[in-house]
């Protein structure tokens, strides 16, 4: 070989070396998340969510985290700011080792309960094939650990949230201000009224009572109650202290189990109102809780097991 060759192929390959070694490329990785568009913009827009699922901070104690001002977050090793923040991309500073990136995480809808999360950053082809850019490393693991926390609603809302549809369609309803200190007995009370009141008109009482409560100042509150029914619901009044309630049968309910105690259930009722905004949902009725047939006392501190409904449409 020509000594003029062997030069010239020296110096093409010390250049492609030096090019793969300092030259940034840039690169991007795609996941596919099977969840709201709005939940995915909430977790890459609000900086206190990175704790959850960000990869450099998983396994942090809550203590370890810094928050400043709405758009930094740190711990003892790595930190992350919002440099730019659009309505569906979020453009990073991400330091770690003494080291300082900037990465982006962008979202694209696919449909409505469908969307691709794309993250965009430029690395040295040396490290990208080595995998020795640890910031990078971090961010791509985070796609996956972003994807695994926002399809887990329990994770995201606090309970396990998902849809179901109306199957009872007819109930005995009724409302009625107590004061809270006679909370319990009066809400064995209503149900009696209402149990009675069934057996009176043969309206076929399904076992199933349904539960809410709202604030009424300071020391009240109003209790509604219903009771499911099946017969003879035509001649059922529609007005008056018992009248008859319909919800439109196979409509859209969300569904969430609860395990906690009575006295706390408007927990998941803001959880489930949270779920119903993130999938661009409209409230159609109260939200209820349906109890155990076998329920009989009703004092706040006690632990149930109840399914709560948030009706839609």
């Amino acid at each position: 070989m020509k000594k003029w060759m062997r030069i010239s192929i020296l110096i093409i390959t010390t250049a492609g070396i030096l090019y793969a070694t300092l030259v940034p490329q840039l690169y991007k990785k795609e996941i596919t998340i099977q969840v709201p568009l709005q939940r995915l913009i909430k977790q890459i827009a609000t900086i206190d969510n990175y704790k959850n699922w960000y990869a450099a901070f998983i396994g942090s104690d809550t203590s370890d985290f810094t928050i400043s001002g709405k758009d930094k977050i740190s711990n003892k090793l790595s930190s992350v700011q919002i440099i730019t923040l659009n309505e569906r991309s979020c453009l990073l500073q991400v330091e770690k080792d003494k080291s300082i990136k900037e990465i982006l995480y962008s979202i694209t809808a696919d449909t409505v309960q469908k969307n691709t999360v794309t993250l965009t950053y430029k690395t040295t082809f040396w490290k990208k094939l080595l995998g020795t850019d640890r910031i990078i490393q971090d961010a791509e693991k985070s796609l996956i650990r972003l994807k695994e926390f926002t399809e887990d609603t329990k994770r995201v809302y606090g309970f396990p949230v998902s849809m179901t549809e109306v199957t009872d369609t007819a109930f005995l309803f009724t409302s009625k201000v107590v004061a809270k200190s006679n909370k319990q007995q009066s809400v064995k009370e209503l149900y009696k009224l209402l149990i009675n009141y069934a057996a009176g008109k043969d309206a076929g009482y399904t076992g199933t009572r349904i539960f809410y409560t709202t604030l009424v100042g300071n020391d009240s509150i109003r209790l509604y109650q219903s009771i499911g029914v099946s017969k003879n619901t035509t001649q059922l009044p529609v007005y008056g202290l018992v009248s008859v309630k319909r919800m439109p049968y196979k409509k859209n309910l969300i569904v969430a189990d609860y395990d906690g105690k009575l006295g706390d259930i408007a927990k998941v009722f803001n959880a489930m109102e949270q779920f119903s905004i993130d999938d661009n949902m409209i409230s159609m009725a109260i939200p209820f809780i349906k109890f155990d047939t076998a329920e009989n006392d009703y004092d706040d501190n006690k632990i149930i097991k109840a399914k709560a409904y948030f009706p839609v449409r």
